[in-house]
């Protein structure tokens, strides 16, 4: 199925469907209309024949010897009066909940004797309320309407009855229904065909777009433009398919001046050619010269080796002097350090020395005041002395510790001093090797000297060389990337022509 047919039958499904809602719709609305207007036009009677019951029978409602009586008219078994005033609507006389007086048949009789239902009783005669239903009066349906029959003393002691049978009611409702399914199915024809017909028209319009696309996919952009009048959705496609064929005909376009790029790429290539053959000739130039520089300078090399072999040699034992020379100079670095401690503790010996002797000078002072003050009673200045006696022992044993100190400074300064002595020794040793090292060193600047002239003539071919290798190595590849190119786009190119026709 395509997509007209779907399109078409998904939208005659809809309407169908929302005219049988609109229906069911309309028929509930009319089913309760209709009700709403009998039990109205029921109610209405009701009312009247009260009054016209009340006009003929005038008087109060009462019972007498279990009877029902309207002023002096006996109310049961009343058929000619009720049969009267009843018309089209049945009239029915209830005292309390039976049935005595009615113009309701029930096999062919009247049906007196008969009893209303409980509910009907409940609300007129037990909360005396006017009932209008619709309901069923011994199996029958009826529209009804109920009103409370009230004696003089306001006691409720029966009904008043007026109904109107609901079988024409209904058999109107069923000619509505009947139509309106009639009108129903036209419309749904009408609005079919008429959906149909747009759907139909739509479609054509894209499938020309659809048949144009085709045309495209197939390679064919030689076809007229799509005309589509308006500015919907459909019309909008169309133009954007027109844009889009245009847009493809300039691609192929590019690819044709894709092709001339591809012409001037194989030009590239035979220039390259050329500058590479002629670069080809300079190098093996530049080569010859080459050689005979290398030449030459081989034999300065074996020179400069022997005398590197002889500086070698003097290196060596300079460098082991001079290991040993450094040893030494640790070794005196190291004591000269263990000096600089040793005179630190000595700095802060003598400070606690020169604190004693100012205590012990304040302690003296004190004692000297406290002997004079105490006179016979001289236990203060007892004190005092004992702390006397105490840092002239502190005092004691800090002169003999800077004792040791200076006397192990004087050894390690007398060790540091020998270091200095042996390293000086060395160190002459040392001035005499490097001055042998030195000749040998000027005689290696000769040879160095000519090896550099040579080495420049080296490094003017080299350079000559290395730049026709970069023009080589350039050109090669711009070669090969022109040859990349011109292959890449000529694949291209035979594709995409293949593909399209213009």
């Amino acid at each position: 199925m395509d997509l007209k047919k779907k399109t078409v039958l998904f939208l005659n499904v809809c309407i169908a469907f929302a005219c049988l809602c609109v229906g069911i719709l309309a028929y509930k609305n009319a089913d309760d209309a209709f009700s709403a207007v009998y039990i109205g036009k029921v109610s209405d009677d009701a009312r009247h024949l009260n009054m016209l019951l009340d006009k003929q029978y005038p008087g109060n409602w009462q019972i007498k010897d279990g009877r029902l009586y309207k002023g002096d008219m006996l109310m049961e078994d009343l058929t000619d009066g009720i049969d009267g005033i009843a018309g089209d609507d049945a009239i029915t006389i209830f005292r309390g909940n039976m049935r005595v007086s009615t113009t309701i048949k029930q096999e062919g009789s009247r049906a007196v004797g008969t009893q209303a239902g409980d509910k009907v009783v409940e609300a007129v005669i037990g909360r005396g309320e006017t009932l209008a239903v619709e309901t069923d009066v011994l199996g029958v349906p009826y529209f009804t309407c109920y009103l409370p029959i009230v004696s003089e003393s306001g006691e409720r002691i029966g009904m008043f009855f007026v109904g109107a049978p609901s079988a024409p009611v209904i058999e109107v409702q069923h000619r509505f229904v009947r139509n309106m399914i009639l009108t129903i199915l036209v419309l749904v024809m009408i609005m079919g065909v008429l959906a149909t017909g747009i759907i139909t028209k739509q479609m054509m319009r894209i499938l020309e777009v659809q048949k144009t696309l085709a045309a495209i996919a197939s390679g064919d952009l030689s076809g007229r433009d799509i005309e589509l009048k308006g500015n919907d959705e459909i019309s909008k496609l169309g133009q954007d398919t027109n844009r889009m064929k245009k847009a493809m005909k300039a691609i192929m376009e590019n690819i044709a001046s894709s092709a001339e790029q591809v012409a001037g790429g194989a030009k590239n290539i035979s220039d390259s050619s050329m500058v590479l053959s002629q670069g080809a000739a300079q190098q093996a130039s530049s080569v010859e010269e080459l050689s005979a520089s290398i030449a030459e300078i081989s034999s300065q090399t074996k020179s400069n080796a022997e005398n590197a072999e002889r500086a070698n040699s003097i290196t060596v034992v300079t460098r082991t002097n001079a290991e040993a020379g450094n040893d030494d100079m640790m070794r005196m670095l190291q004591a000269m350090e263990a000096i600089n401690v040793s005179s630190g503790d000595i700095s802060k010996i003598i400070k606690v020395i020169d604190e004693i002797a100012f205590q012990t000078n304040i302690l003296a002072l004190n004692a000297a005041v406290e002997a004079a003050r105490a006179g016979q009673h001289g236990k203060g200045f007892a004190v005092v002395a004992e702390e006397v006696r105490n840092l002239a022992a502190r005092s004691a044993k800090a002169a003999k510790e800077t004792t040791e100190l200076i006397e192990n400074s004087i050894a390690k300064v007398d060790n540091g001093q020998a270091s200095a002595h042996q390293a000086a020794e060395k160190l002459k040793t040392i001035v005499a090797n490097v001055s042998e090292v030195a000749d040998l060193v000027e005689s290696i600047a000769k040879a160095s000297k000519e090896q550099s002239l040579a080495i420049e003539q080296i490094n003017q071919g080299v350079l000559q060389v290395s730049q026709v290798v970069q023009a080589n190595s350039a050109t090669s590849e711009e070669s090969a990337s022109a040859s990349e190119e011109l292959s890449r786009q000529a694949e291209l190119l035979s594709d995409e022509v293949r593909k399209f026709k213009i």
